[in-house]
């Protein structure tokens, strides 16, 4: 179910953009992200298209930042009110995609964030973008019921 608003700061024509590709991945990236990501969004960058994301740590906030190194442009969307950052380190940036990129949140201002915030953040992160690229996924261990 879509949101039923949606606040910003930015640029909110970057919404109109052709091509919008979201980039997801591990909160816990490694060298091997960064090496992908470094390969991937000068192309990516260069045709154009937006990069979508979520700001979290890891491949969320790598991904906003080559986009900006390689000339691109990028929507951020966060699972808290937009006068709040989750994490603390992504603040900078978000305060930087506030001004001359794009943040986009459901929440008003001072919500924090909760657990299932992120879930509602990364289905809008999906219906803004024509794909969507997962650059490192955490393995997660898991049990069938029958043992």
């Amino acid at each position: 179910m879509p949101p039923i608003v949606l606040f910003y700061q930015g640029n909110l024509d970057l919404l109109n953009a052709p091509q919008l590709l979201s980039i997801v991945g591990s909160r816990r990236s490694n060298a091997y992200a960064e090496t992908a990501l470094n390969t991937i969004l000068p192309k990516i960058t260069e045709n154009g298209l937006v990069v979508v994301s979520g700001l979290a740590a890891g491949v969320d906030s790598l991904s906003h930042q080559f986009a900006l190194r390689n000339h691109g442009h990028t929507i951020g969307v966060i699972a808290t009110g937009l006068n709040l950052s989750y994490p603390a380190s992504s603040q900078k940036l978000q305060q930087y995609m506030a001004q001359h990129e794009l943040v986009l949140s459901e929440y008003p201002l001072d919500a924090v964030g909760k657990r299932y915030h992120f879930v509602e953040r990364n289905r809008i992160i999906a219906g803004l973008s024509q794909a969507t690229l997962v650059v490192q996924a955490q393995e997660k261990k898991w049990q069938s019921d029958h043992g």
